[in-house]
């Protein structure tokens, strides 16, 4: 007996930078009210950039949408961390 393998190709729209720095902090393991904290916005705009990432990702958490991004290619993951304590995600890939 053959088994058979279903896939759903999904395609993914690409992230805006704001998108992209808030799952990065996300990543980082803050909450929305401390990344609206660090980026000067407010909790329901981040939460918004959040819905529209995990939206644009097929993402149904928060951690998933992470996931999504950096296996993907979109954030990447850089060290060390800056100076204010959080590690900074790029967009632009390593180097």
């Amino acid at each position: 007996m053959t088994g058979i393998v279903i896939t759903r190709e999904v395609e993914r729209l690409p992230l805006t930078d704001r998108e992209l720095q808030v799952l990065g902090l996300v990543a980082a393991g803050l909450q929305s009210g401390d990344i609206a904290e660090h980026l000067l916005l407010s909790p329901e705009t981040v939460r918004s950039h959040v819905h529209n990432a995990k939206r644009k990702l097929g993402a149904r958490t928060r951690a998933q949408a992470v996931a999504i991004a950096l296996g993907t290619g979109q954030l990447h993951w850089t060290m060390p961390p800056e100076p204010d304590g959080f590690a900074q995600p790029s967009a632009r890939g390593p180097g």
